[in-house]
């Protein structure tokens, strides 16, 4: 197989690779209560960057820095299983993607302190910038309003779909599409997956419950997982 065309593997971040929406932790390094409006947002679904935007700004305003914030994120810890999934991945045929409606700047920190950062050929995240010391977290697509099944800030489907375009035109295909994912957004990539293709979907979360309730929608072949460990013993077995 070597030279051969390699396996695209599709990952979503938080409850994918780390085991933690870290939101929760720079919460606790607040002093006084979120405000009502910044808890409003926290309780609409499509308005989850709006809200992280929110936290930040607050947290800037009560003299909490980057340098702190970063401390926090990275108490985060890998999900069980993962570390010995990307060591295969280090020693296989595959192509590793980050696809994830997080901020990039977060993510890269963590897969740097995981030591996998050179792994991941390209995070496709919410973009983060700093102005006068606050972070700020900007839109990944600008209010997409072409998928009802994704964010307004985030078509995973789509960016999934350009990234295999894209290499197509640089002349790289993929021997196959392997998608690992927990939330109810990694619907619409799994349904631009084709029959030689893998969805692996996290138990007990959204994505697992959206494609049993839509099973015949979806052309990939799927499996339910609980630890990095299943995934890396199933793709095993495709190997054989």
């Amino acid at each position: 197989m070597a030279g051969g065309p390699k396996s695209l593997v599709v990952l979503d971040f938080d409850y994918t690779i780390v085991e933690t929406c870290y939101d929760q932790s720079l919460v606790k390094l607040l002093a006084v209560p979120l405000p009502d409006d910044l808890k409003a947002l926290y309780l609409v679904e499509t308005s989850w960057t709006a809200y992280m935007n929110g936290l930040l700004s607050f947290l800037h305003e009560q003299g909490i820095t980057s340098d702190v914030i970063k401390q926090t994120v990275l108490e985060s810890r890998p999900v069980k299983g993962m570390m010995e999934l990307f060591q295969h991945f280090a020693q296989g045929q595959y192509e590793v993607i980050i696809l994830s409606d997080a901020n990039q700047l977060f993510i890269e920190w963590l897969l740097k302190d995981y030591g996998i950062y050179e792994q991941v050929e390209q995070v496709y995240a919410n973009p983060v910038k700093c102005s006068d010391g606050k972070l700020i977290e900007t839109y990944y697509h600008e209010n997409q309003d072409w998928c009802s099944l994704s964010s307004k800030n985030l078509c995973k489907g789509k960016a999934l779909k350009d990234h295999v375009e894209q290499k197509r035109a640089s002349g790289v295909t993929y021997s196959r599409i392997i998608y690992i994912g927990d939330g109810e957004n990694d619907y619409c990539p799994t349904l631009e997956l084709s029959t030689g293709d893998y969805v692996f979907a996290r138990k007990s979360f959204d994505l697992e419950r959206k494609i049993k309730d839509n099973i015949s929608e979806v052309a990939a072949k799927v499996f339910y997982w609980e630890s990095g460990k299943e995934i890396l013993q199933a793709l095993q077995d495709i190997q054989q």
